[in-house]
């Protein structure tokens, strides 16, 4: 039969029992930090997909991609694209087709990521991101999407 201590837990059990929770709490937190680092990759790529359905629609309809260098999507200058000669605007003015209503801006951290655009002659553009750890068969690290997919 066990012997029941009237004392209560001794130092030693309550040190393990506070090593234990903190185990645990930290296993809990690298594993929440995982799942939100995932969270913003699968973010970026779904981003970078749906500027390029938009940017597929502008192209059919244009018979070319907007013209512009180091344009950040979803920064306050180009917010939107639409079947103005620019594409990408700040809001609707002059618009008679809207491809992509709201560019949200890149997922962050890191702190310099952004979708950036180029495409200097109307038909092979360039969008720049980066992922932070990867997903989809992305690698961590800057990808380039192109009319022919993501590298």
């Amino acid at each position: 039969m066990l012997k029941v201590n009237k004392k209560g837990l001794a130092w030693l059990e309550i040190i393990i029992i506070i090593a234990v929770l903190i185990v645990v709490f930290v296993l809990a937190r690298i594993g929440i930090n995982n799942a939100q680092v995932k969270s913003r990759d699968i973010e970026r790529v779904a981003g970078v997909k749906q500027i390029q359905n938009a940017l597929e629609f502008y192209f059919y309809h244009r018979n070319r991609y907007p013209v512009l260098e180091n344009a950040v999507l979803g920064a306050s200058d180009f917010k939107l694209l639409c079947d103005t000669d620019s594409g990408f605007q700040t809001n609707n003015e002059g618009c008679v087709k809207i491809y992509l209503e709201e560019i949200s801006p890149a997922p962050t951290p890191p702190a310099e990521n952004a979708y950036v655009y180029n495409n200097s002659d109307g038909q092979n553009y360039k969008l720049t991101f980066i992922l932070e750890k990867g997903v989809g068969g992305l690698a961590a690290g800057e990808h380039i999407a192109t009319p022919t997919g993501m590298e």
